[in-house]
């Protein structure tokens, strides 16, 4: 009874994977550009935190402030289309990453929550496309902020709201424990091809993509708090999004000194994605 209730589910799958098997170039192409246009905003956050800890104009920012300070320099609105079409693909692999499970993350509890966190970026980043999309056509001026303390006092307004902003606060600790694991164990490197790189820049590629997982892993897991306390405590003031867990870093004692590390980190969490670009192998 079982295995047949769960063949249309695999004969689903099994098309799935046909149907990717057969567009893969282009889908590896699209991911591809996808992790350099990623690359480009991680930079962008992390430059803006390492001058806002050296106490240089600007303060510390979200993605969608990073679109923000990308459209006032030169040729910013090709840049920012460019950035679009590959927040576009980064977030149809996320989305064939979690449907055709092409590296066996599997059906069991840690398998299921990487995949919904798939999905989860999938929404996040085609919102960050579409952001990028409208600033490059003039469509909008400036990028609304990631307003989390909004977003959590509509959730509120909804039966079972503080549950949701709760599940999400997990799904966000979760992924920040799986990037301190990823950090730790370099379990990154399983899914590159080192052939293409020289022995030392190997060894700067797996040093730096560990600071950049443990730097983005400090961060996640503190949106992650944010959530969980402003579910359980029903009280939307205390989420907090990407730019309130670098300010959070930032008033800590020696909080300038935290913050430069963490801006650090995400320079090197923005070099390890243009090393993905590069080497990622792509399981088709």
């Amino acid at each position: 009874m079982n295995t047949s209730s769960s063949q249309p589910l695999e004969d689903a799958k099994n098309q799935a994977k046909k149907a990717v098997r057969h567009v893969a170039p282009w889908i590896e192409k699209i991911g591809r550009f996808g992790y350099v246009a990623n690359g480009i905003v991680y930079a962008s956050i992390g430059i803006l935190a390492l001058r806002s800890a050296w106490r240089y104009r600007g303060a510390v920012t979200d993605p969608p402030g990073a679109l923000n300070q990308l459209v006032s320099k030169p040729q910013g609105e090709i840049l920012l289309f460019a950035i679009a079409c590959g927040m576009f693909g980064y977030a149809l692999w996320r989305v064939i990453e979690a449907v055709t499970d092409p590296e066996n993350k599997g059906t069991g509890v840690s398998g299921i929550v990487q995949r919904v966190s798939f999905v989860a970026s999938a929404v996040m980043y085609t919102a960050l496309g579409i952001a990028a999309m409208k600033l490059a056509t003039g469509i909008e001026q400036r990028a609304g902020a990631l307003n989390t303390k909004s977003w959590a006092a509509t959730l509120l307004s909804y039966p079972l709201g503080a549950w949701v902003i709760a599940l999400a606060g997990l799904i966000m600790l979760g992924v920040g424990i799986a990037h301190f694991h990823m950090s730790w164990t370099a379990k990154f490197c399983e899914s590159l091809s080192y052939y293409r790189l020289t022995k030392v820049e190997k060894h700067w590629t797996i040093h730096i993509g560990r600071f950049g997982y443990g730097a983005r892993a400090v961060v996640f897991s503190l949106i992650g708090l944010f959530l969980l306390k402003a579910g359980f405590q029903q009280d939307p003031s205390q989420a907090g999004g990407f730019r309130e867990a670098l300010v959070q870093l930032a008033s800590q004692p020696y909080g300038l000194w935290i913050l430069a590390g963490a801006g650090l980190g995400l320079v090197a969490y923005a070099i390890h994605l243009f090393a993905e670009a590069t080497c990622k192998r792509f399981p088709f």
